[in-house]
């Protein structure tokens, strides 16, 4: 009777018929039958042919488990533990493992080791977790092993030792374990317990509790994001092949960077998409970082936004680069309150990014009201965040942009010198002479020259800089604007059309007359006027 009811469970020999089992099950039950109650229980645990019982299912196992059916006794454990069917009870759980463990389930020491390792019912213990997944190991158990190699790596009750991690991950690995494939990626490719090697790295996937790194990318502006992991190539291929979402995003990442490969951004977004495909939400980030820098596709923001909605769901990366697409107004309206909003999002997330980002809204008044006050709490969350030193360079700033909001140019000015001096004299340390650091640090110094009247520094500021960063535009509209305002018409004249039509450099497309514009607008903020800026702005096409 039993053994029919497992044709009809299996549909071997018969058309598969949950209905059919059950009835024959009930029968050799109704004989004193274990395997035939053990049975009836997983029936109604999933719901096979009638409807998901949990407290059906555990009346059953209990029955089976009073005549010693080990597999019952676990069973019973996983519906304490999950409180299926009865109130969740972690001790229960153990001691219904315990019993299971007692005739040798794997599955039962498998489980103990990881309530002790949790901590669930019993004090925390590593070592007694090791114990109970080498027990589990020695029965075949490769979770057991990959879970071993973890405690090994990660020195969780023992002396950290990647050798023993990458034998344990190995073991578990030629029983095809995906997650043990993933861990030995890793251990190839930072060079632990092995020696380094992208090639063999083409094959992992990433064990349960890594963290997923991520970093700045010259992706959309600074703050954008790309969502990193490391890895190697062959076993990943392997894990990927086993339906593997992780593995499938690790070897688009080899591909996008190289490693291991020529880089490769069609490959990248192939891989990328198959692990989007399963939902795994940093591929989708990685996806819209390709179509905002039209890596193996054609550049496409609105594309991106898409890949980046799908992402938000939980994924802080995304967020953030959603709220820089309405910074910058890419594949949308320029929205700076929705740019709040996501950056908001990402900061609640922890996205240090996003709390940098916050601030700068907050120092200019896009999409809130300028609060200098608010401006310096999140640049200081964000420091304590992982970003300190670019918020540093954001809060030495910040008093400079308090002087300036309140009129206070020549005190701005006097800030603006003395960190254009710092950061040349830090420059000259680390290359030998001035550069580009220090061209960038002199822009603004020429820039506050010009409302505190000082337009011959301002000039001559502007020309040293210049000389040091010859192809930032940015620089040579404060010449044209000292030359004006030093009365000497016909050279600034030269220089405010010869740019016409020019965005200001690669990174930012604005024109070089709109932002001719805006700088006349912020003069005559301030009340200061030039007759001839009228003039300037008809022949550029800008008048206000």
């Amino acid at each position: 009777m039993f053994n029919l009811g497992l044709l009809y469970e299996n549909g071997q020999g018969v058309t598969q018929d949950y209905i059919r089992a059950r009835e024959w099950f009930e029968k050799a039950a109704d004989q004193d039958h274990a395997s035939a109650m053990f049975n009836l229980g997983l029936l109604y645990a999933n719901g096979w042919g009638m409807a998901l019982d949990y407290v059906r299912a555990r009346e059953w196992y209990e029955k089976a488990a009073a005549k010693d059916n080990a597999d019952a006794m676990l069973d019973l454990g996983w519906l304490y533990e999950n409180g299926r069917g009865v109130a969740q009870d972690y001790v229960r759980a153990r001691e219904w493992y315990e019993k299971a463990a007692a005739k040798d389930n794997a599955s039962a020491m498998f489980n103990l080791a990881l309530l002790y390792e949790n901590g669930q019912s019993v004090t925390q213990d590593y070592a007694k977790a090791r114990e109970w997944y080498e027990k589990a190991a020695a029965k075949d158990n490769a979770i057991a092993m990959v879970n071993l190699g973890v405690l090994y790596e990660d020195g969780r009750g023992m002396a950290q030792d990647y050798v023993r991690a990458r034998e344990w991950y190995e073991k578990a690995a030629a029983k095809d374990n995906a997650t043990a494939v993933r861990n030995l990626g890793l251990l190839y490719e930072n060079n632990q317990g092995v020696a380094q090697d992208y090639a063999q790295a083409r094959q992992c996937q990433p064990r349960p509790g890594l963290s997923q790194g991520s970093g700045r990318d010259a992706g959309l502006r600074p703050g954008a994001q790309v969502v990193r992991e490391g890895c190697r190539q062959g076993q990943y291929e392997k894990a990927a092949a086993k339906d593997n979402a992780i593995a499938m995003f690790n070897l688009g990442l080899l591909y996008a960077n190289g490693r291991g490969m020529a880089q490769d951004y069609i490959r990248a977004r192939e891989w990328y998409e198959k692990a989007a495909a399963k939902d795994y939400t940093s591929a989708m980030v990685n996806l819209g970082v390709l179509y905002a820098n039209g890596q193996g596709v054609t550049q496409d923001y609105a594309k991106a936004r898409e890949w980046y909605e799908k992402a938000a769901k939980d994924n802080a990366i995304a967020m953030l680069n959603l709220g820089v697409l309405y910074v910058n107004g890419q594949g949308v309206t320029q929205d700076y309150i929705r740019a709040r909003e996501w950056y908001e999002k990402a900061a609640a997330k922890d996205n240090a990014s996003a709390m940098l980002d916050l601030g700068w809204l907050y120092e200019n008044g896009r999409g809130v009201a300028q609060d200098y006050i608010r401006a310096r709490e999140w640049y200081e969350k964000a420091a304590a965040n992982g970003y300190a030193e670019a918020a540093k360079a954001q809060l030495e700033k910040l008093p400079i942009r308090e002087a300036v909001g309140a009129g206070r140019y020549a005190e701005a000015l006097q800030l603006q010198e003395a960190l254009a001096a710092t950061a040349e004299a830090g420059e000259k340390k680390r290359k030998g002479k001035p550069g580009g650091e220090t061209a960038e640090a002199l822009l603004p110094v020429a820039w506050y020259a010009l409302f505190a009247r000082e337009f011959r520094k301002g000039l001559v500021v502007a020309g040293r800089a210049h000389a040091l960063l010859p192809d930032n535009l940015a620089i040579e509209t404060n010449r044209a604007h000292a030359l004006m305002f030093l009365g000497r018409g016909k050279e600034s004249k030269a220089l405010y059309l010869a740019y016409k039509g020019k965005p200001l450099s690669e990174q930012d497309a604005r024109l070089w007359e709109h932002i001719i514009a805006e700088d006349f607008a912020a003069f005559r903020k301030a009340g200061l006027t030039h007759p001839m800026m009228a003039d300037i702005e008809k022949e550029l096409g800008v008048s206000p």
